[in-house]
């Protein structure tokens, strides 16, 4: 399979997991336009991948459509430079020293993934993710500009997994927009391959421009800062304050409060 990040279903044997790039109808829905469909099928997820390359650079959106509560375990050929967008659904990704790391909907994340990751859990429910993955020399570009730069780079050259946002990022209206815009863009000649690697170093450059200027904030400013921007980024869909809560991993009393 051609894709970013590939996750192991823990507990399930092979035999049990099928591999087609056929998209059923019920799963029209979550077609995107940008690559072709992989679709992974087991008893306790069915996993969605749409991922194309362009010089080393990736785009990845991953749906997981979780029936029962399932580990996954998520793992890379070669290491990899990230930006995660968490588009759907929210997650506590369980890192490499096995610290936890809240992902919530509506925010991102930088990584620099080696091998194989430790197991993640994920309840029933939909989960939307997309990736941005970037070469040594696209990020090299930035290093004389860019605190973060600089240190991501160190990370890549050292051989060294690790979290360079250890505050979560806000996926912002400018950043919500990118995302839908490349995801539903046709890439399928070099022409279009070239307008990818623009947008991704775009992006790129947008995430050092927040991060270098980012301030730590508590946790629970982050929380309801990105719950209030998710619900400006999606005003044409019916959110509920149970949702919302349940999302996000708060009381829907405190919600209504804040």
């Amino acid at each position: 399979m051609n894709v970013t990040i590939e996750y192991g279903i823990v507990g399930i044997p092979e035999h049990h997991i099928k591999i087609t790039h056929q998209l059923p109808p019920q799963y029209a829905a979550y077609r995107c336009d940008f690559a072709d469909a992989v679709l992974v099928s087991s008893p306790s997820v069915d996993i969605i991948y749409h991922t194309t390359t362009a010089d080393g650079c990736s785009l990845s959106n991953n749906i997981f459509i979780v029936k029962e509560p399932v580990q996954l375990l998520p793992k890379v050929k070669e290491g990899v430079s990230m930006v995660c967008c968490m588009i759907e659904g929210s997650i506590n990704l369980t890192y490499v020293d096995l610290t936890t790391i809240p992902l919530l909907q509506g925010q991102y994340n930088c990584f620099h993934i080696i091998g194989q990751q430790q197991p993640t859990l994920f309840s029933p429910g939909i989960y939307e993710v997309q990736y941005y993955g970037f070469s040594r020399d696209m990020i090299a570009a930035y290093t004389s500009h860019s605190k973060l730069a600089k240190k991501w780079l160190y990370k890549v050259d050292m051989g060294m997994p690790i979290l360079l946002t250890p505050t979560p990022g806000i996926i912002w209206d400018g950043l919500h927009h990118l995302n839908h815009e490349l995801k539903f863009s046709v890439i399928n000649t070099s022409l279009r391959k070239t307008w990818l690697l623009g947008k991704l170093q775009e992006l790129l450059i947008l995430i050092l421009e927040q991060q270098d200027t980012n301030t730590v904030s508590s946790s629970q400013d982050v929380t309801f800062n990105t719950i209030k921007t998710f619900i400006r980024n999606n005003v044409d869909k019916e959110l509920t304050i149970a949702q919302l809560a349940s999302t996000y991993f708060v009381s829907a009393s405190k919600l209504r409060q804040s």
